[in-house]
């Protein structure tokens, strides 16, 4: 390690620009570690409503009982749904996701799922990532929320997305 201190006028020590680790952190280039909720069991509901989850989340097998909420969140990383159970509602309407990040539902069970096509669309992981059959599948899912959720729109872009994919 190769220090170097410069004295000014006043014979304090200045020190040219910070060590690495703290320019990166003033830059914001640290990179959040993932919010990990696999398999965990939750009675009740969880509520991350306009939250910045940068890192990505997890929730892959867990089991809640009531509602989850990520509505308005802003999301960074891989957003894992995988075999999660959810006992009533998950919302994700208004959620806004990074570029080239994605959700994966395949196995999901929730009685109602609240999104739109704008927080999905060019957010499929298996379709980012070129696994297209695996892709096909989550637009069948989403073709099904949609529908479900009387969102005709939605419900044809979903059923074009898979049919596109199969």
């Amino acid at each position: 390690i190769k220090v170097l201190e410069v004295a000014d006028r006043l014979r304090r020590i200045v020190i040219p620009e910070p060590p690495e680790p703290v320019r990166a952190f003033a830059d914001r280039k640290l990179h959040p570690r993932p919010l990990e909720l696999r398999r965990i069991d939750v009675t009740d509901s969880m509520n991350f409503r306009e939250a910045h989850l940068l890192g990505g989340v997890d929730v892959g097998e867990a089991a809640f009982g009531r509602n989850i909420d990520f509505a308005e969140a802003t999301l960074g990383g891989f957003i894992d749904f995988h075999r999660a159970q959810v006992g009533q509602n998950l919302t994700l309407r208004g959620a806004n996701l990074e570029d080239g990040q994605g959700f994966r539902f395949l196995g999901l069970s929730a009685s109602r799922i609240l999104l739109g096509r704008e927080t999905v669309e060019g957010h499929v992981h298996h379709e980012n990532e070129g696994k297209y059959w695996f892709a096909s599948q989550e637009y069948a899912f989403l073709w099904s929320v949609f529908r479900q959720n009387s969102m005709f729109e939605e419900e044809d872009w979903a059923y074009y997305g898979f049919k596109r994919l199969e």
